[in-house]
C-alpha cells in the first residue's frame, strides 16, 4: 500500500508476503532434492567388489592401473579381472 509516497505494509500484506517467501522456498527445496535424487540414482558406484561387469556373456574390467616398480603400468585382465603381472614377474596362479 502506499500512502504519501510511503509503502506501508499492514499485518496482513506482510503476513501473505510471508507465506509466500516460505512457499516458495519449500518449492525450490522440494525440486532441488527430487533432482539429486534422480541424480544419485543414476550415478551409482559399482556395487560388485570384484571390479568387473558382465554383460552379454563378456567379463568387462575396470580401467584401473598398477604402477610395476621399473615405472610400468600394467591394467586388468581375464575373466577374474585380476593385473596383469609386472614385466619381468612371474605370473601368480591363485585359485
Amino acid at each position: 500500500m502506499l500512502i504519501g509516497g510511503f509503502s506501508v505494509y499492514t499485518r496482513s500484506m506482510k503476513l501473505r508476503y510471508s507465506k509466500r517467501i516460505i512457499l516458495i522456498a519449500s518449492l525450490i527445496a522440494i525440486a532441488t532434492a527430487l533432482v539429486i535424487i534422480s541424480v544419485a540414482k543414476h550415478v551409482q558406484a559399482p556395487q560388485n567388489s570384484q571390479n568387473k561387469h558382465k554383460s552379454n556373456n563378456q567379463t568387462i574390467c575396470t580401467m584401473d592401473a598398477k604402477i610395476c616398480p621399473d615405472g610400468s603400468s600394467v591394467g586388468r585382465s581375464g575373466p577374474d579381472c585380476e593385473f596383469e603381472p609386472c614385466p619381468g614377474e612371474q605370473p601368480s596362479n591363485k585359485q
